[in-house]
């Protein structure tokens, strides 16, 4: 399950999926932010432990209606895309995988103050390009994804030794995969009656410095 906390600003366009409070333990959190530039409609997500950042621009007042649908579809695009161990044979599988994780959504009323600086600092920055520069905002997937590298992956800081939202994020997308490959050998019916201690305790490391980037 994924739970998503929304701020004040996006709480009425998202308004029909607030569901009310119940003991559930999502397996993610994201942050979630309305932005508006002229006459642009722009949702900032932000996962909350990663910090790692999904921009979608181009939303009309329709969209909010399935911004379940079309963050579940951009969520299985990017960790895609950010996950290496999957093989090419595998892909498919493990795209329903994603998307089944995702199909339980909850949303509800939760403005975080913990990461309000960096999206100011997108919100600035889309503003900047916009009206400044005179340039669109990204609007389909790809773009965005390029865009939000930006924010997601501190190239000009190579020895820093702090790991980036984008290296966290792969961290979790190795989870994602273990947890893909186990459910597959227990649908196939190849496990032991005894399963090892890695493969009982799912560890995500998020101190280990990856050395892998974001082509």
């Amino acid at each position: 399950m994924i739970k998503f906390n929304i701020s004040k600003s996006l709480s009425d366009a998202l308004s029909n999926h607030f569901e009310p409070t119940e003991n559930r333990t999502p397996n993610l959190i994201w942050n979630a932010e309305l932005i508006t530039i002229g006459s642009e409609l722009c949702i900032v997500t932000q996962e909350h432990y990663s910090e790692y950042v999904m921009i979608f621009c181009g939303l009309k007042r329709r969209d909010f209606l399935h911004f379940p649908a079309i963050f579940q579809d951009r969520f299985w695009r990017e960790v895609a895309v950010l996950c290496p161990e999957i093989g090419r044979e595998e892909r498919f599988a493990f795209a329903n995988h994603l998307l089944q994780m995702t199909d339980d959504q909850y949303y509800q009323m939760e403005p975080s103050t913990a990461n309000q600086n960096k999206i100011l600092e997108i919100a600035e920055h889309m503003e900047y390009v916009s009206i400044v520069e005179g340039k669109p905002l990204p609007v389909d997937g790809q773009a965005a994804f390029e865009y939000a590298l930006k924010f997601n992956d501190n190239e000009d800081d190579e020895f820093s030794e702090t790991l980036t939202p984008v290296e966290l994020f792969r961290d979790m997308c190795k989870h994602f995969v273990e947890e893909f490959r186990f459910n597959e050998r227990m649908r196939q019916g190849r496990y032991s009656n005894v399963i090892s201690r890695e493969e009982n305790i799912i560890r995500v490391d998020f101190k280990q410095k990856l050395v892998d980037t974001v082509g």
